[in-house]
Order: C-alpha cells, then sequence, then structure tokens
C-alpha cells in the first residue's frame, strides 16, 4: 500500500536511553535485553520523543502523527490513554518523571540522552577489489611474516624454559587475579552476563546476577570465581536491606570460601571476604583480605572499595575519598564508589555535591534503588523533605519493600512530624535489620533523635558505635542527631570514641 512503512526494508537502528533501548526497524522495546510488550500508538509516540530528545514534542503534533486528518477519534483521552501506557511500560511517574517529562497543555519532553551506536556499513565492491590487489602484490611481504612468526615460536620455545626458571627463582608471580574460566564454556558465558549486572558495567540488577550465576554452577559446581560471586551475593541480601536474618552472613562466607579453593586466582573473592569482615564483627581483617585481593591484582576495583568503606567508617574520610576518586577515574559507571562520594559530600554538607553525585549515576541506572535510598537522605539532610519524599517513591517495589528503604520511610516520617506512620514504619523486623547491618544502625538512632526519644536515641548511637561506626565528626554534624547533641552523655561518648581512636593509631 502506498506510504506504508516496509518494516522488512528498513534500516535497522537502535536507540538506547538508560536501560531500555528501542529498535527503530520492528517497533521493539527492550529493557536489559529483554522484551516489553508496548502498544505501537504508545511505540509511536516514544519513537517521536527519541528522535528530538531535550526538545517538546506537542500534543498537536502527536495527534498529526498518530490520527491523520479524517479519522475521527476522542483525540485527548486516546493521547493520554497511550502515554500512560508508554509510562507503565519505562515504570516512569508523571509526577516524578524519570523519562518523559509533561508540559500541561503542551506536550512532552524526553529527559534522558540517547545514545544510537554506529553500525559498520559492509565493504563496497571496489574497495575489495583494491584490497585484493594490493594482497596479491604484497604476498611476499605475508610470507616473510609468516617465516618470521615460525622463527619467534622456536625461539619462544627454546628460551621458555630458562625464563620460567628465572621466575621461580626469584620468586616473582605474575598477577592473575581475574580467575581461572570454566571447563564448560556456557557456564562462562552465564559468568560473563552475570558481570554486565553487578553494577560495574552501569546498571545494577541483584536478581537477575544471581539467577545468572545460579546457571553457571548448575553447569559447572566448581567454577570457582561464578561460586565466590554469589557467595557476595548473599552479602549483598543484607547491604540492600532484603533479609535481616543474619544466617546470610554465614552462607555467605561458606561459598566464598569454597570458591577461592576451587580457584585461589579470584582477587573478588577476597574483595568479597573484606566486605564481609565489616558486616560480620571483623572490621580490622577487612583491609588484610583486601590486600590479599590486591596483591593478586592491583587493579581490584571491589578491593579498594571495600577498603574505602573501612577508612569511612574508621572516621578516615581522606582516605577513603581518594580511594573512590581512583576508582571513578578507572571505571567512570561503578557506582558504589560514585555513590559512596556522594554520601561523603552529604556528611560534609556540600549538598550539590552529593545530589550531582547521585543523579550522575541514575542518568544511566535510573532504577538503582541504592543510590535513590542515598539520595533521599541527602535531600532529607538538607530539609528538602519533598525531594526526599520523590526519590523515595521512584524505588521500585521490590526496592521499596526492603528493610533499608523502610528505614528511610520511618526517618522521613518523623522528620514530616507524622509519628503514628513512622511507628509503624520503624517495625521490630527493621530495627533487627539495622541491628544486622553495621552500615545502617546509626539511622535507628536518627530516627529515635528525631522522634526525641532520647534514651532509645542513645541505646542506638552507642550500638552503632559497638557494631563499627566510628565517625565522631559525622556524629557531632549529624543533622539528624540535634535533639541528643546538646545532651551531656553525647559529649561523653564522643570524646571516649576519639580518644579510643588517638590511641589506635599510636599503636599502629
Amino acid at each position: 500500500m502506498e506510504g506504508a512503512t516496509n518494516k522488512s526494508t528498513s534500516p535497522r537502528r537502535v536507540l538506547r536511553f538508560g536501560v531500555f533501548e528501542l529498535d527503530t526497524s520492528s517497533g521493539e522495546l527492550r529493557k536489559h535485553g529483554s522484551r516489553i510488550r508496548v502498544p505501537d500508538q504508545s511505540i509511536q509516540i516514544l519513537s517521536a520523543l527519541l528522535a528530538r530528545p531535550g526538545d517538546v514534542v506537542t500534543r498537536l503534533e502527536l495527534k498529526a502523527m498518530l490520527w491523520p486528518d479524517g479519522v475521527n477519534v476522542d483525540f485527548e483521552s486516546g493521547l493520554n490513554s497511550a502515554v500512560k501506557k508508554l509510562r507503565i511500560a519505562l515504570s516512569d511517574s508523571g509526577a516524578s518523571p524519570r523519562y518523559i517529562e509533561t508540559l500541561p497543555r503542551r506536550g512532552y519532553r524526553l529527559i534522558v540522552s540517547v545514545d544510537s551506536p554506529p553500525e559498520k556499513a559492509p565493504p563496497d565492491a571496489e574497495f575489495t577489489n583494491r584490497f585484493f590487489r594490493f594482497a596479491f602484490r604484497r604476498y611476499s611481504i605475508a610470507v616473510a611474516a609468516a617465516f618470521l612468526l615460525v622463527l619467534l615460536v622456536v625461539v619462544g620455545a627454546l628460551v621458555a624454559p630458562w625464563v620460567k626458571r628465572r621466575i621461580v627463582k626469584s620468586g616473582d608471580t605474575v598477577p592473575t587475579g581475574f580467575g581461572r574460566p570454566s571447563v564448560n564454556t556456557e557456564a562462562d558465558g552465564y559468568f560473563s552476563k552475570a558481570q554486565l549486572f553487578f553494577g560495574a558495567g552501569g546498571v545494577y540488577n541483584l536478581d537477575r546476577v544471581r539467577h545468572l550465576l545460579e546457571r553457571a554452577l548448575q553447569l559447572d559446581p566448581h567454577f570457582g570465581k561464578a561460586r565466590a560471586e554469589y557467595g557476595f551475593t548473599h552479602l549483598l541480601m543484607i547491604i540492600q536491606g532484603y533479609s535481616n536474618d543474619p544466617s546470610w552472613l554465614y552462607k555467605a562466607e561458606v561459598e566464598i570460601q569454597q570458591g577461592l579453593r576451587d580457584d585461589p586466582t579470584f582477587s573478588h573473592g577476597h574483595a568479597a571476604l573484606a566486605g564481609l569482615c565489616l558486616l560480620h564483627g571483623r572490621r580490622e581483617q577487612a583491609p588484610i583480605e583486601a590486600e590479599k585481593a590486591l596483591k593478586l591484582n592491583p587493579r581490584d576495583i571491589d578491593a579498594k572499595h571495600w577498603l574505602a568503606i573501612y577508612y569511612l567508617y574508621s572516621g578516615d574520610i581522606a582516605a577513603a575519598r581518594q580511594l573512590e576518586i581512583e576508582n571513578v577515574a578507572r571505571n567512570a559507571h561503578f557506582f558504589p564508589a560514585r555513590m559512596t562520594l556522594g554520601d561523603l559530600a552529604r556528611q560534609e554538607g556540600n549538598w550539590e555535591g552529593s545530589i550531582r553525585d547521585h543523579q550522575h549515576v541514575l542518568e544511566y541506572d535510573p532504577d538503582n534503588g541504592f543510590v535513590l535510598q542515598f539520595l533521599a537522605r541527602t535531600y532529607m539532610d538538607q530539609g528538602d523533605l519533598a525531594h526526599a519524599r520523590q526519590a523515595l517513591s521512584r524505588l521500585r517495589s521490590e526496592d521499596r519493600s526492603s528493610y533499608w528503604a523502610r528505614s528511610a520511610e520511618a526517618l522521613l516520617l518523623a522528620r514530616q512530624g507524622n509519628r503514628a506512620e513512622a511507628e509503624r514504619a520503624m517495625d521490630q523486623e527493621v530495627l533487627k535489620f539495622l541491628d544486622v547491618n553495621p552500615f545502617f544502625t546509626l539511622t535507628a538512632a536518627e530516627y529515635y533523635a528525631v522522634m526525641e526519644d532520647l534514651p532509645r536515641a542513645f541505646e542506638w548511637l552507642e550500638r552503632a558505635i559497638r557494631n563499627g561506626d566510628r565517625r565522631p565528626e559525622w556524629f557531632a554534624r549529624d543533622p539528624a542527631l540535634e535533639n541528643i547533641r546538646r545532651e551531656e552523655r553525647f559529649h561523653i561518648i564522643l570524646n571516649s570514641l576519639a580518644t579510643n581512636q588517638r590511641r589506635a593509631a599510636t599503636l599502629r
């Protein structure tokens, strides 16, 4: 039919935005590689927005595109319905948009960047002919190169044993760090896919990681680095607040240690143990495990991150910041480092810098529950409770129900003066999580301080210190602890903590 689009002959072009990609030739929308079913009109609206990122696409333009002249339809209702279905597919919200901004009575605007990777075109016939003519004229060079390669192989075979003896004799070792591949190539493939969703690639999805690693271990139960990484995901169940059961920590250690027995060359296994030591009351062992990882692989970004966390909760802000700056320089999309830098800025009262660091991550991973909660906390400390509420409302349902998110919700409700709702949110299961996870134990002290329950605020402050949180300078500045800062007991605790830190420093 004249004027119709033939998708089979349309040039293929993939547009990437956030965690999504749209194939304009087939009209398929995908998230993390999985296809999402979206009505055709919604796809047409998305295509129009992607073609003009940052520009307003008016409602009249969309009407002309979706319903040409002569079509009798309730335009307003139809367009609103198509946009609503598109937002559902993108997990977007008109009130706090991540992708599509609504301009009332005017139209819509795409508020994220769009990436369209260039496709490689096949060489034309003339180029091919010229290439083969050139190659034929230069065949003698190829023969000479082949002879040289054979010569190098022969010499290498004679020299290699001597080199190996020299290495062993001198005690030098060649760092591996990245671990051994599986004997099963399919298991290797699942492991590689899992790494794409582990944060270093820019997108974090714990459920996806665990599923892919489980598939790898089904195919090869002795795949050491997959076993160690799977153990680390057990640790993340506690860190991210999906569980308050401390048995996850024991299961994590069993899996990580087994992974290192199967593959002692995998540096991330020791990095995972560093994180485990921080959560499991063995904080002084954490830098030892981190150094083991760095000895295997001096460029292990996870080991440096856990070392930074150790310094952060020891009160050495300068050392923590320097390590995370190095990590960001190595990999700008390693979100744990960027998130830590944002939280350091928050603790120094640099709200703008903190928000900027967190928003940097959300530009390419808008569903990152870790970062959204840290962003909400920055807004809370700044006193901008409305934006804190918006940040928490952006959490996925599975993240919103986590214990960590519920503790953040309770603190926000307390700051808003909603005492009854805050008490329901900060239930015993949430408090159990805050006791198990030393990175967030202080949240309970902050909550009770805001609620003006000073005895329980002091109880949880002391518990946070026993769990390894030793940041007297932050305690003295934390806006949420304002109600207990004027108490003499507060200053006694801080002075005692500072004295113990000075004494420990002299013994090093």
